[in-house]
């Protein structure tokens, strides 16, 4: 699907997505692929877009520990959907609030509506010998930057902490315990299953974690 390749970068390449639009219209016609050119072009806003966020950034001196990086797409062009009740972690509320000031400033009559189910980013893990760098989901990095303030919490904790949907919120917990950066303390990793976990159970992090890996 065009519109997932290019959100989560993994097209070959721009040049490449335009020459298969090309074959497509030519055995289509052109309306059949308008969408798909414009879905294009709005994508490739985003880098004169930030430029002029970083430079925003330096003239106002905004300090920010964090490397952030957006996409503004165009609601009528792209076919992903809003959810809502996310809890933005507070480590990441101040680079949103600062572009989302930037953006309107130019935009007055525009608003932003965040799609964090689609977002991703780096943490960098200090809790063992080794450093890691993690690439995870938004919802990720939401459920382990709570570690930064305890080393338990239970399942319900962390929904109210973080207000991801239930089924969605279960479905990350089993992958992070499977990659051995959680453990569930009510639940031995070989016969963990996602069916099993329960808003009781306690959540701890793994501080023998060694290795990481997710896709």
């Amino acid at each position: 699907m065009l519109a997932e390749r290019l959100v989560y970068e993994r097209s070959a390449s721009v040049d490449y997505e335009k020459m298969m639009i090309t074959q497509f219209q030519k055995e289509c016609g052109h309306m059949y692929t308008l969408k798909l050119n414009k879905m294009i072009e709005n994508f490739c806003l985003k880098e004169n877009l930030m430029k002029k966020y970083q430079e925003h950034c330096e003239n106002q001196q905004s300090l920010c520990n964090i490397n952030f990086s957006c996409m503004v797409l165009a609601t009528n062009l792209w076919p992903f959907s809003v959810i809502s009740d996310f809890n933005l972690p507070f480590e990441l509320a101040s680079s949103i609030d600062n572009f989302i000031q930037f953006y309107c400033h130019q935009h007055n009559k525009q608003k932003l509506t965040w799609l964090y189910q689609y977002s991703r980013g780096e943490l960098h893990a200090y809790f063992t010998k080794s450093t890691y760098v993690l690439q995870v989901s938004a919802y990720e990095m939401a459920i382990l930057l709570l570690y930064n303030n305890s080393l338990e919490w239970t399942i319900e904790q962390i929904y109210k902490k973080t207000h991801i949907k239930t089924d969605i919120l279960m479905e990350i917990l089993y992958i992070l315990i499977k990659s051995d950066l959680l453990t569930c303390l009510q639940i031995r990793k070989e016969d963990l299953k996602e069916k099993n976990l329960q808003m009781g159970h306690m959540i701890r992090l793994n501080d023998n974690f060694t290795r990481y890996k997710m896709k």
